[in-house]
């Protein structure tokens, strides 16, 4: 169906009545040409001159039937088409107007030029009916489609000429172009009004329909609408433009029985009825679809807070509040007593929460030992924060008592108080182990000389030749050890580097250079030894120098500290051996180590 607002007929009187309101409507009274604000009297410039009205001199009457200047030169063309169209070509008294052509890309159709008057002829005849309407370009920027030509007038004179058929309107203009200033859609141009039983119509056997969602159907004989019988049971006649305009078709199911416009849920869809009851559009509700309408201001299931209210969206698309939390709201749901506060979405407890230590987005950097506690970023209780690092001032042996008390001497903290480890003795300002070193054995100064010192008294002569380095690294030697492995002497004492995960075996002895172990004798068995870092496995030997290196003693117990530290055994051996000696292995972590030996000895009792 074509859709519009004004019919052609109707175009064609609204047309006429502006010409004539121009002169002052049927009482032939118009504004004349030289008198602004003036009645129109007749026969004066710009008047009518038909129906017996004539053009007093210096006046004569036009062909368009008005009194123009006798001195002007009279023209028979009509009015012009707008832009890129072709002007009508004006009606005589014998000849009837013709329309402008189509506008070119959108502009709008020539409008008709006037049908022809007789001047003062006898018999004329009248203007046949106007041309057709301008076709609409593809629209753009929205331009409108032509507008049709106007109907011929009745000639004047003797027996009246029969008036011009109506125009056919313009075809709909396309919609503007886009992005670029695209205007609005090209309207249709004077399509007519939709067809109507006994209206006029030229098209034989176009088939229509007596309105919309009717089951009337109609054709047209040439020249009206007729009837054309009327669809059977639920079906209706379709007035859309297609292969089925006018025909019988079934209704949407959800329509049938409904006015054109009727709406219905699906799901959470709008459905509309079209104007035939035959065709559907659908609508995406935001919420909730009720009654054929958009409903509610959220989707049902779903949760939000209020401030401490928590909500909850009903089916119908309403919220619904709930008792109010007592801590804070997060995302409808109230945040439990041990994690009261909602930061950033998450129920956290600002007294214990390192990313939220006192408050939302409060970072507790956990470096150095520290946590949140009690809603404050510190060190854990019985530690001090020293420098960004928790310590303990009662046994940090570099902050003892204080931050910044080291302790020195192979002293250690003890209870915030820097002293020698238990089984040593402070001499001359450093912790000694006066059960082992013969410079201060038993007591400090007591010297044994060139004998050992055991159990705190000197006796027994040390069997390991240059076991306190005192001639550098003779007889001492690395005899395996992996890649990157280094040592020598270092300050008085024998040190091997070990890089990341690696061993290594230091030992005293030789095929040429060995003691003898006796069985059922006593032996003390004691070293000096340091490390930097903890090692993976340590490990001292007393055995066999040469294949089948059998072990007549070891343990693994010791554990090399930063602090040199001397470890002493005693053993008595179940069997002989002559040619013995000492080995150490050492095998170290990730962060590797260097371990150095000092005063190493064997003695016998």
């Amino acid at each position: 169906m074509h859709t519009m607002t004004l019919s052609k007929r109707n175009l064609l009187y609204v047309t006429l009545g502006l010409f004539m309101l121009g002169c002052g409507g049927g009482s032939g009274n118009k504004l004349s040409s030289s008198e602004a604000g003036g009645s129109c009297v007749d026969g004066e410039l710009g008047c009518p001159c038909y129906h017996n009205l004539t053009c007093n001199p210096p006046l004569k009457c036009s062909a368009a039937a008005t009194c123009i200047l006798a001195s002007d030169t009279d023209t028979a063309l009509g009015t012009g088409g707008s832009v890129l169209s072709t002007g009508g070509v004006g009606g005589t008294t014998t000849s009837p107007g013709l329309g402008g052509t189509p506008g070119i890309d959108g502009s709008a159709g020539g409008n008709t030029g006037s049908g022809g008057f007789p001047v003062d002829a006898p018999i004329g005849a009248g203007g046949v009916g106007p041309g057709l309407g301008g076709i609409a370009g593809p629209g753009m920027d929205g331009s409108a489609g032509g507008v049709p030509g106007s109907g011929g007038l009745l000639a004047a004179g003797g027996r009246p000429g029969t008036g011009g058929l109506p125009g056919t309107g313009g075809k709909p203009g396309t919609g503007g172009s886009v992005p670029i200033d695209a205007g609005a859609g090209g309207s249709p141009a004077d399509a007519g009004p939709d067809p109507v039983l006994n209206g006029a119509c030229s098209t034989v056997g176009a088939l229509s329909c007596v309105g919309h969602a009717q089951k009337g159907m109609m054709m047209c004989d040439g020249t009206k609408w007729v009837p054309n019988g009327a669809c059977s049971g639920t079906l209706l006649c379709d007035t859309m433009p297609g292969p089925s305009q006018g025909t019988c078709v079934s209704p949407v199911a959800n329509c049938a029985n409904q006015q054109p416009g009727y709406s219905y849920c699906t799901s959470t869809t709008k459905v509309t009825c079209g104007p035939d009851l035959l065709t559907v559009s659908g609508e995406t509700c935001p919420f909730v679809c009720a009654t054929g309408q958009c409903a509610g201001e959220c989707v049902p299931s779903s949760r939000d807070c209020n401030g401490q209210i928590p909500l909850s969206c009903a089916t119908n698309g309403m919220w619904l509040s709930g008792t109010a939390c007592t801590g804070d709201c997060n995302k409808g749901t109230c945040c439990s007593a041990s994690t009261p506060t909602n930061c950033n979405g998450t129920c956290v407890d600002p007294q214990t929460s390192n990313a939220n230590c006192g408050g939302c987005g409060a970072v507790c950097s956990t470096t150095g030992g520290k946590s949140c506690r009690a809603g404050a970023c510190q060190c854990p209780a019985g530690m001090t924060d020293c420098n960004g690092t928790c310590v303990s001032l009662t046994s940090s042996s570099t902050n003892c008592g204080v931050c910044g008390n080291a302790c020195a001497g192979g002293r250690t903290c003890q209870s915030s108080v820097c002293a020698c480890p238990s089984g040593t003795l402070e001499c001359a300002g450093t912790c000694i182990n006066v059960q082992t070193d013969k410079a201060n054995c038993g007591a400090c100064g007591m010297s044994c000389g060139t004998s050992t010192c055991y159990a705190g008294s000197c006796g027994g002569e040390n069997l390991i030749i240059n076991g306190d380095f005192s001639d550098g690294s003779t007889n001492w030697q690395v005899t395996q050890a992996d890649l990157g492995v280094t040592y020598g002497m270092s300050a008085g004492s024998y040190c091997v580097s070990l890089p990341s995960y690696s061993a290594a075996y230091f030992g005293w002895g030789s095929s040429l250079m060995s003691v003898a172990i006796a069985a059922s004798y006593g032996y003390t068995f004691s070293y000096t030894v340091s490390s930097t870092d903890s090692l993976y496995s340590f490990q001292a030997k007393i055995g066999h120098t040469v294949t089948p290196y059998t072990v007549v003693y070891s343990t693994s117990l010791d554990d090399p500290g930063v602090t040199p530290t001397t470890f002493t055994h005693s053993f008595t051996p179940t069997y002989s051996d002559t040619g013995a000696g000492i080995a150490f292995y050492i095998y170290a972590y990730s962060t590797g180590s260097t371990v150095c030996f000092s005063d190493v000895s064997l003695v016998r009792h």
